[in-house]
């Protein structure tokens, strides 16, 4: 006879308070674990919910709720997450950035992003992959080629703001034979007098669904890009990933096949994702935000202090381990 268990056979409602593609992809495979620990019925919803039928087919135990059904509008333009008052449903988790998401409950010890799931769920962590539904449809080239996103989602300190940094790379992967992929949704995403536009000598592939961008990848030799979703997506497809970054320190992101590049010396400026509220920083609205720096000569060091010759390095390491 097994034990009395508060949450077994119960259901359990995990909230996402995020829509970006990388927190949907790292948070993810501690749901299932959860459900099959603790034997219980999970009831999940995600706001990005074109990731439903990348999940659904492989983890079809899960009810994904939809937006419809379950959102409201609240004040001060927030969502109320509408729960049914029944007796099936016992607990509700919400993991997000409203939520001591990159720290522990404590506030005080800064963890991973995947962990700061694991934690709010009471699972011990290990890295874990998402196992993605989806359709292959077949080489998009004949030709080797890298799939690169020089975009993010995110505000101006998460891009490479090194001047010509990307330009670079393009060509020296060109010099190793390969052919460059620019998987960015869109091409052009400069603001504020910052040049983010999609480095010269790729071949663009815009606009595209997320089942397309999968297929790219699954094709790809490895992938190049920031600390942001589609190095997630990458990660997720066990590609090998060239991430660029420095706002962020590399125990914070994924660690499997991949080679962090980032500045390594003590006098430039980076971790700032780790020493603010930039959460409120950035519901503020700025999108060029630089909390230590901003407005001075050194604003962004933390990643225009990457050169190229860095990522070359990185480059030639992931090339000798595939």
């Amino acid at each position: 006879m097994k034990k009395f268990h508060p949450i077994r056979g119960k259901t359990v409602y995990i909230i996402f308070q995020s829509k970006g593609l990388g927190d949907t992809l790292a948070w993810f495979p501690y749901v299932e674990q959860f459900r099959i620990d603790n034997e219980c019925k999970v009831k999940l919803y995600l706001p990005f919910q074109d990731m439903i039928p990348l999940f659904k087919p492989n983890y079809p135990e899960i009810e994904y709720l939809d937006e419809d059904t379950y959102i409201e509008p609240f004040g001060g333009g927030k969502l109320c997450f509408r729960l049914p008052m029944t007796a099936e449903g016992i607990m509700t988790y919400k993991v997000g950035y409203d939520n001591g998401d990159i720290r522990k409950p404590d506030g005080r010890q800064w963890i991973p992003l995947q962990q700061s799931c694991s934690e709010i769920l009471g699972l011990p962590f290990i890295e874990k992959k998402p196992n993605l539904f989806f359709k292959n449809y077949g080489r998009p080239m004949k030709e080797k080629y890298v799939c690169i996103a020089t975009h993010s989602r995110g505000p101006q300190l998460k891009y490479w703001n090194r001047p010509g940094g990307w330009d670079a790379v393009v060509k020296y992967l060109h010099s190793k034979g390969y052919e460059v992929l620019d998987i960015d949704f869109y091409d052009d995403e400069s603001r504020d007098s910052y040049d983010n536009k999609i480095p010269n000598g790729v071949i663009r592939s815009q606009g595209k669904p997320l089942d397309v961008r999968i297929n790219e990848l699954i094709h790809s030799e490895f992938f190049i890009g920031l600390a942001s979703g589609m190095s997630w997506l990458a990660w997720a497809m066990n590609k090998w990933v060239v991430m660029i970054h420095g706002f962020s320190m590399s125990w914070h992101e994924f660690q499997h096949k991949c080679i962090h590049v980032y500045p390594d010396n003590k006098e430039v400026c980076t971790g700032c994702w780790h020493k603010h509220d930039m959460v409120k920083l950035l519901k503020q609205g700025k999108w060029n935000v630089c909390p230590e720096l901003s407005g001075t000569p050194r604003e962004f060091e933390c990643s225009k202090e990457i050169t190229p010759p860095m990522v070359y390095k990185a480059i030639d390491n992931v090339i000798e381990n595939t």
